[in-house]
């Protein structure tokens, strides 16, 4: 799809560090900070709007820092000469505008800080094709483009929650996920889903776990330790015609933007579909 007709967007950036240098793992909270400093550089008031206390959803999301050498269990060893990855998503199109803005007017190459760590930003991935973690589309080919298919494959590759009261599950139950992606679809889409979707108990009576090979997997972002799972699931449609078939595969295409379960601000939930 052509970028300027997207509305939803995966991009991926290249990093180069500085200086060598080690830090924390758990970076989930300044990941998200430095994500929201881009933005205010361009558009200071978008950046608090996203960074308002009280929302519910949120429409983007962050990933892990990707690449240097874990050297002991909290700590990561980054190298000048080696690029490390962070992935970012937008859930409105005016989001990836002031990102691109950012990364793309600056008269040199712009800069992100992970707490003491300085990197180079050197490039930004964000057409389909050229990353399996980039990709851009809007809401009308997310559903027009979905097939009917009754098994869904789902690759969860960041540590993975949702919330139940006070606690946290770390398991992929079919209710919960889904149920996940329609909360923002139905936050941020225009073009509404059939209404069955919001009966209770609908997910959990027409989708199933057909196999998974997943692993428990915490996630810490600098403040706190979240229990999650990490790994492949495979879902099974039942008892539902070919047009709600077709929408919770709509669903399963969004989980690429929009993330899975709690926490996806700061990294969490980071998910693709495999076909």
């Amino acid at each position: 799809m052509d970028t300027k007709l997207a509305t939803l967007h995966a991009v991926v950036l290249r990093l180069l560090p500085k200086a060598s240098i080690t830090i924390p793992i758990g970076l989930g909270h300044q990941v998200h900070a430095a994500f929201l400093a881009m933005i205010g550089e361009v558009d200071p008031d978008l950046a608090e709007e996203l960074h308002a206390a009280g929302a519910q959803y949120r429409p983007f999301t962050t990933s892990p820092l990707r690449g240097g050498k874990r050297i002991e269990a909290e700590r990561l060893l980054l190298f000048t000469n080696r690029t490390c990855s962070l992935r970012f998503t937008a859930l409105a199109p005016h989001i990836y505008r002031r990102l691109a803005e950012h990364l793309l007017l600056s008269s040199r190459l712009p800069i992100l800080r992970l707490g003491k760590a300085e990197l180079l930003i050197t490039e930004l991935i964000g057409t389909p094709g050229s990353s399996s973690w980039a990709g851009c589309t809007n809401w009308e080919e997310l559903l027009e483009k979905a097939p009917a298919e009754k098994t869904i494959t789902l690759q969860f590759a960041s540590p993975t929650a949702f919330r139940r009261g006070d606690l946290d599950l770390p398991l992929p139950l079919p209710e919960l996920v889904f149920g996940s992606y329609l909360a923002k679809w139905q936050a941020f889409s225009p073009i509404p889903l059939d209404r069955v979707f919001s009966e209770p108990g609908f997910f959990t009576r027409h989708i199933g776990v057909k196999e998974h090979r997943i692993r428990t997997l915490p996630f810490y972002d600098g403040r706190v330790t979240v229990p999650g799972f990490v790994g492949q699931v495979t879902f099974l449609i039942k008892d539902l015609p070919d047009g709600l078939v077709q929408q919770i595969n709509a669903l399963a295409d969004f989980a690429f933007y929009a993330g899975t379960g709690r926490k996806t601000t700061h990294g969490m939930g980071m998910t693709r579909r495999i076909r």
